[in-house]
């Protein structure tokens, strides 16, 4: 007998995936299913064979996720699957076959050729290269199949049921279950696999399933008999008779075979004389090993699942549609598929649980040593370690607290871990300190309380070496060092009423000792203690005695939490730390006890809480659940512990292992622009596939540049569908596109660019070229001010004229007490306008802690040089900053917001409230409204002016750039004077530009003559006595009061102000009877609209925000033509409108720009915009 080599996919356990029409999908039974998965200790090795499946196996918790994927096929029973390597699933049926993208896309190849339709029992599938399989069927047909369509390549009439492997060397082996002796047969099965340049080996003898272990091939014969095959033509081996038609086989470890027939599943081992083991009787249709391990076996009613020596049992009895099962498939993101009777399943296997000897102790404490050991340690001060095989060892650290009682041991925590810089393992409990050698504990020292080990114990632990050795208590304030073999007190805390404690320390990467008190953060650097603090507890907090804190590799300092209950970070900026405490509003639903807190490659920082595994989100300034890996995660979390990759070691109940997967999702472009439109809008559709994570999870990055109308740049979004508007002719855009999956991983960056077009009658120039060549060098002749400002004010007739509607959203917010807000929301655009009014009780302190984080932030924006860590924290604290500012809203004034989505907001604002960052409110990962909305703010103050609707045929813009002698030079002043007198040129405008040492008088006369004023310079404000801020010239100041003089003289035609200084808005409280209070009041006050800084901006984005701001402003002189020819309306974006766009521009660059796009505020009109008419 001739026998050939070849590869199997054991037990339709391939490497795969799939694609096309979407479908919805559902959950199990209409809800998502849990299972529960137990990673047992020491056991067998995964070759030794495994037990018979018990009658009365163990039935799981409800954990696990499982969702079903629905199938486009006439027949939904699946009878294998397959995944490939670029993450598809095929999935065949009794009656067709389909694929799956791992996302939202389900697909049916058609038949390529009509006539060759039929119904396809599918038996076999295997991978063959380029998005392609191979498809073999019960009824002797062989198919070649991809997403596009079916391709019949042999059919023998039902003379064979073709099965395949592919084997570790890359070779497919091809079988039939009635043989390919026949020499025709065996020629045309091997001719077409070699035109597809396949690597096959075509077996002539009879074989139904084949499974390769350790580069040995074993396979089952149509009549049930296991054999090993050879090549080279020596005849076969038989290893065992089993009973009934193999269906699916697998390999378990390297010496068994397990065999799902119709009749039985078996464990066959392969070499030894170990006896076959019958694992069930009666019908099992799949049997399949994941990479991890774990057997999975089906009936017609059940699954079981076998890991460490016991066997569990899912669906028996139950109704449930998965069953029976046809086929199970593992992938490299650690998913379980399953192929069931009514389609298709998966499950997200990521969290495995461990079972310790010492179960009925509570664990106290983990940590993963250098060789990725778990070391345990428990509430009775013994300490355990599991291996990287699950072995369990116990470390010899004396004898236990109490001998062997369960139960908590008053209030002694158990043994505590902790983990030194170099990786060395500490272990501290009632019989002393040790440190870990080997795999063996070395006494270093002694307990430091053993008179009060159960009344007043160590608390917490941290070791950077034998010198720094350092213990927290409980119920007491000390932190006591190891100096010698004696323990001395190094620092004493404040204490509370009811009851102190130091929970928590940590030596961070530049070897400063952190420490977590009652209520306060202490550094311990070069010898001196800082202390931060004491801070006040947060509204819903309970009293407690525990706290974390975690090194930051992002920045240079600590998160920490504490008894007070929510987050502090402490950061070194310059010389000095800042420390900027997190407190949460009453009711938000934050978590409050934080026993552990760790800094994860992917996820930032993790906590274990009360309220299980959290999430810290640095923009939303909030914690969030970490649930998508597993739902008994969501129970009370005590401990965390990180490996040395993306993995955790939770403990929850027990001891979980989360595994993630390594992804990411991977992104492809559906439908898009091509490298040149004809048209101002462009539309992308992209579609996420692959195996990480659930799909619905999964984000979308997209990003354009320059930045264009309908995108926020780099926002990840759940939409894959984007269109952009109000393109630019003539301009290359640049493109990029990322997925990132459920649990962080991004993936590679999908670039592009396209350039806009337009056709010749869209295109102003190109059709008014020949018409208005003669009218342009004839206003060129006759008018200093270019061609448009003759052509639009001479020949046109037109005026300019500041013209204003109503806005989409009026807030007026008052505070008619301290501890109350009020909020009066009006939408004047409607046409039925309704009034609503909602008042907020406010703790009198939360206003003055939001004003206290400014104060912080300003003194930060005042050093001389921001390196990338400072931006990155400013961009934090800013984030922060306006969720602390949405918190002042009351629910009733945030829904109103979140249904209406307003483009144009007025913030009537009372004078106490006018110095709080309104615009920067956020929630959660939302932009900031300042960023989504055109918002300008007014004051409700009977002192000031309300603006005219000015009207004139010449708009006189003056723009100055004093040259103050000791003043920093500002590089970009210059080129910001040109770029914006360019802009208003584009009307016909009069420029005029202040030389550098221009006196006051000079200045003051300009000012009270011209229509619109920018100045680029420094702003200096005074806190002490803010009339007295003023803006520096050369050799002489101009004050508020100068300028309130200036312009109370007359009417004066200045309707716009924007001066790009730092700090030229900031305002404290208004008040009655005084005249000038601030450069923005000076504006005011004499109906002038004004743009300027809360804070310092930076140099160069500040120009850029100034041209923004004015391209939006001012259209170009083409599209003024081209509106004039067309008889449109000549205008360009409202006052709010153009500034919005301009901090929009800035926000996209992230933290780069962190200090500058939010400082910018306006008061005014938000719809006034400036037009011809």
């Amino acid at each position: 007998m001739q026998m050939d080599g070849g590869l199997l996919s054991s037990a339709g356990f391939s490497d795969a995936m799939m694609r096309c029409s979407t479908l919805p999908k559902r959950a199990l039974t209409g809800a998502k299913i849990f299972v529960f998965f137990w990673l047992c200790a020491p056991t067998s090795s995964l070759g030794e064979l495994p037990s018979p499946v018990p009658a009365a196996a163990t039935r799981p918790s409800v954990v696990g996720r499982w969702d079903r994927i629905p199938l486009g096929t006439r027949e939904s029973s699946v009878t294998r699957l397959l995944l490939t390597s670029d993450e598809f699933a095929w999935i065949g049926t009794s009656n067709g076959l389909a694929y799956y993208d791992g996302g939202d896309s389900v697909g049916v190849p058609p038949f390529a050729k009509p006539d060759e339709t039929t119904a396809l029992i599918v038996n076999d599938l295997v991978e063959i290269g380029g998005g392609a399989v191979l498809v073999g069927t019960i009824n002797g047909t062989l198919w070649r199949a991809d997403r596009e369509g079916l391709n019949k390549l042999v059919d023998f009439e039902n003379r064979a049921e073709f099965s395949f492997l592919r084997r570790s060397d890359g070779r497919v082996e091809v079988g039939s279950s009635f043989g390919l002796r026949v020499p025709d047969d065996y020629s045309k099965v091997t001719s077409v696999l070699a035109e597809l340049k396949i690597p096959a080996h075509v077996r002539r003898e009879e074989v139904s399933r084949m499974v390769e272990i350790g580069g040995r091939l074993f396979g089952v014969g149509r009549f049930g008999t296991l054999y090993e095959l050879y090549d080279y033509g020596r005849p076969a081996r038989p290893v065992v008779e089993i009973k009934g038609p193999a269906l699916h086989m697998a390999s378990l470890g390297s010496e068994t075979v397990v065999i799902a027939t119709s009749d039985a599943c078996y464990a066959v081992p392969v070499d030894a004389s170990t006896a076959t083991i019958e694992l069930l009787e009666g019908y099992c249709p799949a049997a399949a090993v994941t990479q991890d391990g774990e057997l999975w076996l089906a009936t017609k009613d059940s699954v079981f699942r076998h890991e460490a020596g016991n066997w569990t049992r899912y669906f028996g009895d139950e109704a449930v549609e998965i069953n029976p099962v046809g086929a199970f498939a593992s992938d490299s993101q650690g998913n379980l598929w399953v192929g069931g009777s009514h389609g298709l399943w998966r499950l997200y296997n990521h969290a495995r649980a461990i079972l310790l000897p010492e179960a009925q102790h509570a664990i106290s404490s983990v940590v993963e040593d250098q060789v990725g050991s778990l070391l345990v340690g428990f509430n009775d001060g013994m300490v355990w370690r599991v291996d990287t095989s699950r072995q369990t060892t116990q470390i010899d650290v004396g004898e236990p607290m109490d001998g062997s009682a369960p139960g908590p041991i008053d209030y002694y925590p158990g043994a505590l871990l902790s983990q030194d810089p170099h990786g060395g393992v500490w272990i501290l409990n009632h019989n002393g300190l040790y440190r870990m050698a080997g795999s063996a504990a070395v006494r270093e020292g002694p307990y430091p309380f053993p008179e009060a080990v159960r009344t007043q114990p160590a608390a917490t632990i941290a070791v950077r070496d034998r010198e720094s050795v350092y213990v927290g208590r409980k119920w007491g304030t000390e932190i006591y060092q190891l100096v010698g073999d004696q323990w001395q007190s190094v620092k004493n805390t404040l204490a509370d009423f009811g009851g102190s404690a130091v929970p928590a320390m940590a030596f961070d990467t530049a070897g400063r000792l952190w420490a977590v008190s009652s209520h306060q953060v202490h550094l311990l650097e070069q010898g001196r203690w800082l202390d931060f603090g004491p801070y006040d507890s947060a509204p819903d907090v309970k009293k407690n005695l525990y706290g974390a804190v975690v090194p930051d590799p992002r920045a240079d300092g600590v998160i920490a939490n504490g008894p007070w209950g929510y987050p502090v970070l402490v950061r070194k900026q310059g010389a000095k730390y800042i420390d900027q405490p997190m407190m949460p509003t009453a009711g938000s639903a934050q978590p409050y006890l934080f026993h552990r807190l760790i800094s994860h490659p992917t996820f930032g920082t993790l906590a274990a809480t009360e309220k299980g595994l959290m999430r810290w989100y640095e923009e939303a300034g909030s914690w969030r659940p970490l649930t998508l890996v597993d739902p008994r995660l969501e129970a009370a979390t005590t401990y965390l512990a990180p490996t040395g990759g993306r993995d955790l070691w939770v403990v929850a109940n027990g001891v979980y292992q989360v595994r993630f997967p390594p992804g990411p999702a991977k992104l492809e472009l559906i439908a898009g622009t091509v490298s040149s439109i004809r048209s101002r809008a462009a539309q992308f559709v992209f579609r996420t596939h692959g195996f990480s994570g659930p799909p619905e999870e999964r984000l979308l990055q997209f990003e354009i540049d320059p930045p264009a109308h309908g995108l926020e740049n780099g926002v990840a979004n759940v939409r894959t569908r984007f269109t952009l508007t109000e393109l630019s002719d003539g301009q290359r855009y640049s493109y990029r596109a990322r997925a990132i999956d459920a649990y962080g991983s991004a993936g590679q960056w999908l670039t592009g660019s396209f350039r806009v077009d337009l056709p010749w009658y869209e295109n102003p120039f190109q059709l008014a070229g020949a018409t208005m060549a003669a009218a342009l060098g004839l206003g060129i002749v006759l008018t200093r001010r270019g061609p448009i400002g003759f052509l639009l004010r001479v020949l046109g007739g037109k005026r300019w004229r500041l013209l204003a509607a109503e806005p989409d959203l009026e807030m007026e917010i008052t505070q008619p007490a301290q501890d109350r807000l009020e909020f009066r929301l009006r939408a004047p655009a409607k046409q039925v306008t309704v009034e609503a009014r909602s008042q907020h009780s406010i703790d009198a302190a939360t206003l003055a802690k939001l004003r206290k984080h400014q104060s912080n932030l300003l003194d930060a924006l005042g050093q001389p040089q921001m390196t990338r860590d400072d931006l990155y924290l400013l961009s934090r604290s800013l984030r922060s900053l306006g969720s602390s500012v949405y918190d002042l809203l009351p629910d009733t004034v945030r829904l109103s917001y979140e249904q209406s989505r307003p483009a144009k907001i007025r913030l009537v604002l009372e004078d106490s409230l006018m110095d709080l960052p309104w615009e920067l409110w956020v929630h959660e990962d939302d932009v900031p409204m300042g960023v989504g909305n055109a918002a300008a703010r007014t004051v409700l103050s009977d002192q000031l002016a309300h603006k005219q609707q000015n009207a004139g045929k010449t708009l006189t813009a003056l723009l100055f750039a004093p040259q103050v002698e000791g003043a920093p030079p500002l590089a970009a002043a210059q080129r910001e004077l040109q770029l914006v007198a360019a802009r208003v040129k584009a009307w016909g405008a009069r420029v005029v530009v202040l030389p550098g040492n221009a006196e006051k008088r000079m200045v003051l006369d300009g000012l009270a003559n011209a229509n619109l004023f920018h100045y680029v310079g420094h702003a200096l404000f005074d806190s002490d006595d803010p009339a007295r801020s003023n803006l520096p010239i050369a050799g002489d100041r101009i004050s508020a009061a100068d300028i309130h003089a200036a312009l109370a003289r007359q009417p004066t035609p200045l309707f716009l102000a924007f001066i790009n200084g730092c700090s030229s808005s900031r305002e404290s409280q208004w008040h009655p009877g005084r005249n000038v209070f601030g450069l923005a009041s000076g504006f005011l006050r004499d109906a002038t609209y004004f743009i300027g800084t809360q804070w310092p901006v930076q140099d160069r984005f500040a120009c850029e925000f100034a041209d923004t701001f004015y391209q939006a402003l001012f259209p170009t002189s083409r599209r003024l033509l081209w509106d004039w020819l067309c008889k449109r309306t000549l205008t360009g974006a409202p006052l709010g409108e153009a500034l919005r766009v301009a901090r929009e521009r800035l926000y996209s660059k992230d933290r780069e720009s962190a200090p500058t796009w939010p400082a910018y505020v306006y008061y005014g009109d938000p719809t006034a915009r400036i037009t011809l008419v």
